[in-house]
């Protein structure tokens, strides 16, 4: 009997811990609301969940256009809360995983993984997609999965490197 690797576990675990970090790192003011709309209606309940994690503050073209002009300010506008949990949801990915490079595969493959889930979940509710990926939207679109990339790319390099390598057994 074969053992499942720490790759697919590292995942999985990964992209169940993003639907959970985005809002342990932000506010917890509309929650309810969105527990209301899960209710009434599971496919819109759901995109709002898992989009939480792809929410305006991790928008990095836009926070790099208007830089603040104090270092607090550039602080707390590029670690923003969703920024974080994208760092603690690759962190998490790369822990399981071991190893830096296996660490960085993993958690790419879960914001890969959850930004599908959360355009399949788009569609099944309905939303317009076509506004997200033109005009305007489009430049916060790509402001938003560039920051959710490089915050994963922080957190599955940074943890993948302190958990270790990755043992090979034979």
């Amino acid at each position: 009997m074969r053992k499942i690797g720490r790759l697919p576990i590292g995942i999985i675990v990964g992209i169940f811990a993003s639907f959970f970090l985005a809002w342990g790192f932000s506010a917890w003011a509309d929650f309810s609301d969105m527990i209301t709309t899960l209710q009434t209606s599971p496919s819109t309940g759901l995109y709002r969940w898992i989009g939480k994690a792809f929410s305006l503050d991790l928008n990095l073209i836009g926070f790099f256009s208007h830089l603040p002009s104090n270092f607090v300010g550039v602080i707390t506008g590029l670690f923003s809360g969703n920024m974080l949990a994208w760092i603690f949801t690759g962190g998490i990915a790369a822990c399981i995983t071991k190893g830096t490079k296996r660490g960085i595969v993993a958690a790419l493959l879960v914001f890969v993984i959850d930004f599908l889930i959360w355009i399949l979940f788009a569609i099944l509710s309905g939303v317009d997609l076509l506004s997200m990926f033109s005009g305007e939207d489009l430049i916060i679109t790509l402001g938003i999965i560039l920051g959710g990339t490089l915050g994963s790319l922080i957190g599955g390099f940074t943890f993948g490197f302190a958990s270790g390598p990755y043992e090979d057994i034979i």
